[in-house]
């Protein structure tokens, strides 16, 4: 089962948030409060995406992001950012290469593609 990590900035909706990504298909781990905390988990675990919302504390979510994609350990995984205002969207879009970005409503069909190992994705040459 593909493994997917979930940074969410409101931990009163995160696991439940956690269960509708694993109804579609993915082992989930997760973070709410601490994006260093964050980072460690996802270094030590190596899932196979990282999903960040960014509807709350967009800026949590941005630096996480950018932590992720500047070390050595994290920056070959993919990085998902879901939701948040269009502000903050262009925001993280400008300073966490390489990243997609969806809406709610698109993230199953983002994560099936990085299941599938779309081109854009290196879901199944990473060798985790």
């Amino acid at each position: 089962m593909p493994k997917l990590f979930l940074i969410h900035w409101d931990d009163s909706e995160i696991e439940a948030y956690a269960e509708r990504l694993r109804a579609l298909g993915w082992e989930v781990e997760y973070e709410a409060m601490d994006g260093a905390m964050a980072y460690r988990r996802v270094k030590e675990w190596q899932p196979d995406v990282v999903v960040i919302d960014l509807r709350y504390l967009p800026s949590h979510g941005r630096m996480t992001g950018m932590i992720l994609r500047k070390a050595p350990a994290t920056w070959e995984i993919p990085l998902l950012f879901v939701g948040g205002k269009p502000e903050a969207v262009e925001k993280v879009r400008d300073e966490v290469f390489d990243a997609e970005f969806v809406s709610e409503e698109e993230l199953p069909q983002a994560l099936e593609r990085i299941r599938q190992g779309h081109p854009n994705h290196p879901l199944p040459t990473r060798g985790t």
